[in-house]
């Protein structure tokens, strides 16, 4: 093997190529490129191939990687570790994340400045902690600092703590709070309110299956009675108008509602049985309607007939009386009468068998008195009395 000693600085001017190995027992520098058959130095700090001049790049403290990076071995670097069975750790924890097929195994704390997102199921602390698509499950207990959202289901298995203790939900369900609970928009299926010390309101229903005191338990709802211990005042609005018929009453349509004293309770009550309470001496209830008999009481209607009218007169039901002497004969038509419709004429002085008294039936409706056509009173001051019967006479001298 032949040697050959260089003292100084050597400066070849044309390619030199070396058959053996290229060894430099010191520093070997270059003020320009370094290129080798699979190797390129660059010296601005690039180190390539042939095929990709720039796969790294060295600079002050810094190594960037511009290509795929693998290795047989481990590769570590002084705050990561990537081992080649798929681990990848820190120095002290070398298996933090565990890469498989289809799967990503965290054995650390996980966290974050940005979103974490993920496709399918995401479980914490052995499963305490789960996140599916169709919601989430807590097992234990669980502590949020921050906000909570969601449009999904969130379940908690054991106690949950809100806003540093101000809301608690038990494992039964059983929500407390050491401040003043605020809801909005919110939808319950069930709460239990043992007191409500502010107003409730809301656009929909609301059922309650146990008592429900108001306005200092004036008024207090329960299952079986409402008792109400002040003044009531409802508005219009609160009822439909409807007008009460005859045929309304007369078939227990219509009822009338009372307060009944003895028990304290508001009642309802037909409107036949009330016109039979008010019904008495002189008047009549039939199928809850009230009429007055004009036989009986203390008075009844009084018609005077103008002497103008002594010629021409309808009579109405009740007394029609004269006042004027008659100076003729007069003539007095009965009216249309309904059954137990009552007319009284009382005559005055000068009343004679030629100033007489002519008392008609309405010939339109083929009434008839007693059976005539008319009926005369010849006396001074006399008096007639006559009542609708409805039958084949009509109308009855009595």
């Amino acid at each position: 093997m032949a040697y050959k000693f260089q003292f100084g600085t050597t400066k070849l001017s044309g390619s030199t190529t070396f058959e053996e190995s290229l060894i430099g027992e010191s520093t070997i520098s270059g003020s320009g490129r370094i290129s080798g058959k699979e190797l390129i130095l660059d010296a601005a700090g690039v180190i390539g191939t042939s095929a990709d001049a720039d796969l790294m790049t060295l600079t002050s403290n810094k190594v960037s990687v511009a290509g795929d990076l693998s290795a047989s071995l481990a590769v570590s670097a002084l705050d990561l570790l990537l081992d080649t069975t798929g681990k990848i750790g820190v120095e002290g924890d070398v298996d933090l994340i565990q890469l498989a097929a289809n799967s990503v195994t965290v054995n650390g704390a996980v966290s974050g400045s940005g979103a974490l997102s993920a496709a399918g199921a995401v479980s914490a602390g052995n499963g305490k902690f789960t996140v599916t698509n169709e919601g989430v499950v807590v097992a234990g207990a669980t502590t949020i600092n921050g906000n909570l959202s969601g449009s999904g289901t969130l379940q908690a298995g054991g106690i949950v703590t809100f806003g540093e203790r101000a809301l608690t939900v038990s494992a039964a369900g059983v929500l407390s709070s050491s401040a003043t609970a605020t809801l909005a928009n919110a939808t319950l299926d069930r709460i239990t309110a043992p007191v409500l010390l502010g107003d409730m309101s809301g656009s929909g229903g609301l059922d309650l299956m146990g008592s429900v005191s108001f306005g200092n338990a004036r008024l207090v709802v329960q299952d079986t009675q409402v008792l109400i211990t002040g003044p009531v005042h409802v508005s219009g609005a609160a009822f439909v108008e409807e007008s009460i018929t005859t045929a309304n009453v007369a078939a227990n349509k219509s009822r009338l509602a009372f307060f009944d004293i003895d028990s304290g309770e508001m009642k309802t009550t037909d409107f036949k049985v009330y016109a039979d309470v008010l019904a008495g001496t002189g008047i009549t209830a039939t199928a809850g309607v009230l009429s007055v008999d004009t036989t009986g009481g203390d008075s009844m209607s009084a018609t005077h007939i103008p002497v103008a009218d002594y010629g021409n007169f309808t009579l109405a039901t009740g007394i029609n009386f004269m006042v004027n002497a008659a100076t003729g004969s007069c003539s007095f038509l009965l009216p249309s009468g309904s059954a137990g419709d009552v007319v009284i004429i009382k005559t005055a002085a000068d009343v004679s068998s030629t100033n007489f008294v002519k008392i008609s039936s309405s010939v339109a409706t083929g009434d008839q008195i007693d059976g005539f056509s008319e009926a005369r009173i010849e006396s001074p001051f006399g008096a007639v009395s006559l009542i609708y019967t409805n039958s084949d006479a009509k109308w009855s001298i009595y």
